[in-house]
């Protein structure tokens, strides 16, 4: 069972996110957070396998949030869910120990793939740079 958290300050993409992972059976939402700060919380209380976070967000983006989960939880894996496809946000998601980037107009296939790639311990990267 992948255990997986949500974080994405718009809920229409948190809805869309838990409609589309609730059809996998291996995959269970664990919890779900509008900004960095709560994610933190949120992986603290809960220690997710995946984390699947948008980059920006209010009171604290996914990059600081993501620097502050793998200095506490090392094992915790990050994957960014964003619009953004630039290079200072891929690199700023990389540097702060993401496992996976993903762009929110991919295909279904390719974000469950990308999930359970990065669940095995690989990375995953789907931009257009």
């Amino acid at each position: 069972m992948i255990t997986v958290l949500l974080v994405d300050d718009d809920p229409v993409m948190r809805q869309l996110l838990r409609d589309i992972l609730d059809r996998y059976p291996d995959m269970h939402i664990v919890g779900e957070a509008e900004n960095g700060e709560q994610l933190v919380k949120l992986v603290e209380s809960n220690q997710p396998d995946i984390v699947i976070s948008d980059i920006g967000m209010p009171v604290m983006n996914g990059i600081e949030a993501t620097k502050i989960i793998k200095k506490k939880f090392p094992d915790v894996k990050v994957i960014a869910f964003s619009l953004f496809d630039d290079s200072t946000n891929i690199n700023g998601m990389i540097n702060a120990g993401a496992s996976g980037y993903l762009l929110k107009n991919i295909s279904i296939e390719d974000f469950i793939s990308g999930v359970a790639t990065v669940y095995k311990g690989s990375t995953y990267f789907r931009t257009s740079l």
